[in-house]
């Protein structure tokens, strides 16, 4: 299908990819991501299975030369973010970590009781993600500004704004049917109320 689209396609609208640089290295590299404050470089968390750990690089977009490297305790699912002057991780399935994204120094780590299965998202000037039923909003300094509770869900997935609503995924119980149901809500992001709810049926 999509060498079929190509032949309607004008040659002179084509854009040619150049590579400006390559660099190898020995490990399983996961998603690049980026500081919207510095076009410069950019960051990557890797993992060596030579070494059994993960590594979090910064590097310069122009050059790919390394600016700093420093080792992470990795276990969570989601892409780590850039936020104001910190480069936060999750560390070790329970915990977010932050790092000083000018030198890769450990700043410090916030612990909570369960699994975090979500990406972090900067909305509005607070790190926002989940764990088990409990949609988070932290500070630069890990001080957890929201913790609203969605009863009876599993939340995972990224967290994205629309509006003043935040809207999250995850799965529910339903007891009446016992089955576990997909789910999308959109919360208010000020006080944590749920605006509504969309049952998208059956799903583990």
């Amino acid at each position: 299908m999509f060498r079929k689209n190509l032949v309607h396609i004008s040659h002179s609208d084509l854009v040619s990819l150049s590579i400006k640089w390559i660099k190898k290295y020995p490990w399983l590299i996961r998603t690049v991501f980026f500081d919207y404050e510095d076009d410069t470089s950019a960051y990557v968390e890797a993992y060596s299975e030579k070494k059994q750990e993960y590594i979090l690089t910064k590097f310069n977009q122009i050059t790919g030369d390394i600016k700093w490297q420093t080792h992470v305790v990795n276990g969570g699912y989601g892409t780590p973010i850039v936020f104001k002057n910190l480069v936060f991780c999750l560390n070790s399935f329970d915990s977010i970590a932050a790092y000083n994204k000018n030198n890769g120094k450990y700043l410090f780590n916030r612990k909570f009781d369960d699994r975090i299965r979500s990406s972090m998202n900067v909305i509005d000037g607070y790190i926002w993600f989940s764990h088990t039923s409990h949609l988070i909003a932290l500070d630069e300094n890990g001080k957890i500004i929201h913790d609203f509770h969605v009863p009876n869900a599993f939340l995972y997935g990224t967290v994205s704004k629309y509006q003043d609503e935040l809207i999250i995924i995850g799965t529910k119980y339903i007891q009446d049917e016992n089955t576990s149901n997909k789910f999308i809500w959109a919360i208010d992001k000020k006080n944590g109320n749920k605006l509504f709810e969309v049952n998208l049926g059956v799903g583990s």
